[in-house]
């Protein structure tokens, strides 16, 4: 995973308006499987997401994919999907080693959140 790759997603979790206009799960999830497709042999966000889900929250994945993994963990958090998503991307981004999470972009990270 390259930084700008990292800088552009934390964009995108804040502004997803600007890149899917109706802020939709479907319309998030084809964004993501395009942002993966691009990506070739590299890391794919969607793996990682999954994978992190498995390890820090125990949810397996099933034949559904990674979108349904979210749901769960939004049920279980009582919040809408689209919150759940973005919690678990920036989570993920900020605890995984395949992905670089520099102080600059914390700091980054901590400002578009306030």
């Amino acid at each position: 995973m390259k930084r700008f790759e990292t800088e552009k997603m934390i964009h995108f979790l804040y502004r997803m308006s600007m890149y899917v206009g109706d802020v939709t799960r479907d319309n998030i999830v084809s964004f993501m499987h395009g942002a993966d497709f691009g990506k070739r042999n590299e890391p794919h966000w969607t793996k990682l997401l999954s994978e992190f889900i498995v390890i820090e929250y125990k949810i397996e994945e099933r034949a559904m994919g990674w979108p349904y993994q979210v749901e769960l963990l939004s049920k279980q958090e009582g919040i809408e999907w689209n919150e759940g998503f973005k919690k678990l991307m920036l989570e993920m981004i900020s605890k995984s080693d395949q992905i670089p999470f520099t102080k600059k972009m914390q700091n980054w990270n901590n400002d578009l959140e306030n």
